[in-house]
């Protein structure tokens, strides 16, 4: 489902999603201050303890104890909470390709995702590109043997990186937790299109460094008189 979004909704959504990332780590850094602090004073306390008998110290180590177990246990059932409700998405893209009076490509592209954590997903800044071969044959990377797809189909503007699928004035899409939720893209291709390699992403929020990738090779089917 898509929504748009005033100036007001969109702070209140990045300040969300500041604390959702931030507060975690900054509590688990301050139980990790903590029991470094008691394991301190608790190896101080010992010492006075073995070396005499100071039953106020001895007394007080016990009760260092016990906060010291209650802050680990603490702070491990606070990572496991937190980390539950982390964004966690499948991202996966489909494709389907029409042909019109065998003079005319048309290609539907898929953007899948399901929600796989426990909350709701903010989809922002989806977009892809398109790319195929060339005539000059097959050309691999240097390094990993990967196929290069030179020619670039979409976006068709050479001035922009990627194509955008969802519209400036709804900001973003959400899934709810356990939905599996279709995008689409349609756009025409050359006529003379016969494999095309996709490349998608988005970002979960409107926080950078939290881009999401994926990539797959599709064959797109010949015309009837050719295929016959």
């Amino acid at each position: 489902m898509s929504t748009p979004l005033s100036q007001r909704e969109t702070r209140r959504h990045n300040t969300r999603q500041r604390l959702i990332r931030v507060l975690p780590r900054a509590l688990l850094g301050a139980l990790s201050i903590l029991v470094a602090a008691i394991t301190f004073l608790e190896a101080y306390l010992a010492f006075r303890v073995y070396g005499g008998s100071d039953n106020g110290a001895r007394a007080i180590s016990i009760v260092l104890n016990i906060l010291q177990c209650a802050t680990i246990a603490g702070g491990v059932a606070w990572f496991f909470a937190t980390t539950q409700f982390q964004p966690r998405a499948a991202f996966d893209v489909e494709s389907a390709f029409f042909r019109l009076n065998n003079d005319r490509l048309v290609a539907e592209v898929r953007f899948i995702f399901e929600n796989k954590g426990f909350i709701d997903i903010f989809i922002s800044d989806l977009a892809y590109t398109v790319h195929t071969l060339d005539d000059g044959g097959l050309h691999a990377k240097v390094g990993n043997d990967a196929l290069v797809f030179p020619r670039r189909l979409v976006p068709s503007d050479p001035a922009k990186r990627r194509a955008s699928v969802i519209p400036e004035a709804f900001r973003y899409v959400y899934v709810r937790p356990g939905v599996r939720q279709m995008l689409t893209h349609i756009v025409s291709l050359p006529p003379e299109t016969e494999i095309v390699r996709v490349t998608a992403g988005f970002s979960y929020s409107f926080l950078p460094g939290d881009y999401h990738t994926t990539r797959r090779v599709f064959s797109v089917p010949l015309p009837r008189h050719l295929s016959a």
